[in-house]
């Protein structure tokens, strides 16, 4: 059976952090079952909402996007660096050659600036990354089907 999950949208008509999250978990889900993401524009709210989806949400939700790849990206990264650094330290994987070092083996410390540095490189080109894509996207003409 084909499951499918969806991102509706809110009723404010902005994207939000609430949103972004959904999806993310929305399309995680849907990507380990093999299920479809359904992400409806149009919102039933009544009629204070227009219907279909204006250039500005289509560009937020594109950036949105960019931006949750990005976070998915660095928090990996971050935990691959801090996994590697455990191991350097308690199995010594890059040994140094030569007989003149004071010790064997290539030494490693964590430092949380770096850690913030890399998580603003990360998002900065995430954001860098999915605007072109989305000022595209909310320039091509749509329409809604019935």
């Amino acid at each position: 059976m084909l499951g499918v999950t969806r991102l509706a949208p809110s009723p404010t008509g902005a994207l939000h952090l609430g949103n972004a999250r959904t999806f993310l978990v929305n399309w995680l889900l849907a990507r380990q079952n093999g299920w479809k993401v359904i992400l409806r524009i149009e919102d039933l709210d009544g009629p204070r909402v227009k219907r279909g989806a204006d250039r500005q949400l289509i560009r937020k939700i594109f950036l949105a996007e960019g931006l949750v790849l990005a976070g998915i990206g660095a928090f990996f990264g971050i935990l691959l660096a801090v996994a590697l650094y455990f191991l350097q330290v308690n199995y010594k994987l890059v040994p140094l050659q030569g007989d003149s070092f004071l010790i064997d083996y290539y030494p490693v410390k964590l430092v949380w600036q770096d850690f913030l540095l890399v998580t603003v490189t990360v998002f900065a080109i995430g954001l860098l990354a999915s605007w072109f894509p989305a000022y595209r996207a909310s320039r091509e003409p749509f329409e809604l089907r019935n």
